[in-house]
């Protein structure tokens, strides 16, 4: 088939929509990878929170970023696929590629993710810790409080009844009765506050201590995961940046790099 020979001008043409090509294709298997991986991520280690699961995101999608804007993974993708043999053939070039891609960008994304996103749950849980334990000391110091006013008051009830004020003394064993009271339910709040921030720290540490295994299941998890995402997300994405780099040119110009057999 005869081609129209490539000018200047049209090299140029091609140049701007394969770079348009790989800008949609970074934004669009970093931004897919990141909301996948770092949901995910967050879902397998237990302890899923929006206040976790945000910076995970953030952080993922950065990475993402580099990783889709500085490695060639369309290129490398459909050396795999001629590698395989598959190219051209729709559903093993879709499976090729979605396994290739996820291979380049799962491992790191869903790594850095895992730590950081554990070591901001851990952080969260320190800080719940120091919240209790901050409310815990101010119940000591009400419980001190009201042990010196229980003092003050048993010292009042021994001088109205050595002074022969029987109706004093009533009143004021009532009032003791009160802070008895107060003291009780206090001890048994400070009891519970101590229990929370005891079991806050220890949730803490064991995240510490157990994230290298839990890193290791989150990278089973997340990399199956990345592969499923694209292997059914990889070729949408692709079809859209095609169409919108090289879809007003009338066709692929001189020099694009070819689509592949992937929609």
């Amino acid at each position: 088939m005869n081609r129209e020979a490539a000018t200047p001008e049209k090299e140029r043409t091609a140049a701007r929509a394969a770079m348009k090509l790989n800008t949609y294709m970074a934004l669009g298997m970093g931004t897919m990878n990141s909301v996948a991986l770092s949901l995910v991520g967050t879902l397998v280690s237990g302890h899923f929170t929006w206040g976790s699961w945000a910076p995970g995101l953030a952080i993922g999608w950065v990475i993402g970023m580099l990783i889709a804007f500085f490695v060639p993974i369309k290129k490398l993708s459909d050396a795999a696929c001629e590698r395989c043999g598959v190219t051209g053939k729709k559903l093993g070039t879709r499976i090729v590629s979605g396994v290739t891609a996820s291979l380049l960008m799962t491992p790191v994304m869903s790594l850095v993710m895992g730590v950081v996103m554990m070591n901001i749950t851990a952080h969260g849980l320190d800080r719940s810790a120091d919240a209790l334990n901050a409310e815990l000391d101010s119940t000591k110091a009400q419980i001190v409080e009201l042990t010196g006013k229980l003092e003050g008051v048993g010292g009042q009830i021994a001088a109205a009844e050595a002074e022969g004020q029987p109706e004093k003394a009533e009143s004021l064993r009532a009032a003791q009765g009160e802070i008895q009271g107060g003291i009780a339910a206090l001890t048994k709040a400070a009891e519970g506050q101590s229990d929370g921030v005891e079991a806050q720290r220890s949730a803490a540490r064991e995240i510490r201590e157990g994230m290298l295994s839990s890193i290791l299941w989150s990278e089973l998890f997340t990399n199956i995961a990345g592969i499923i995402v694209n292997i059914l997300f990889q070729p949408m994405i692709l079809a859209f940046a095609m169409k919108h780099s090289f879809g007003k040119l009338g066709g692929r110009p001189a020099g694009a790099p070819p689509p592949q057999d992937t929609v």
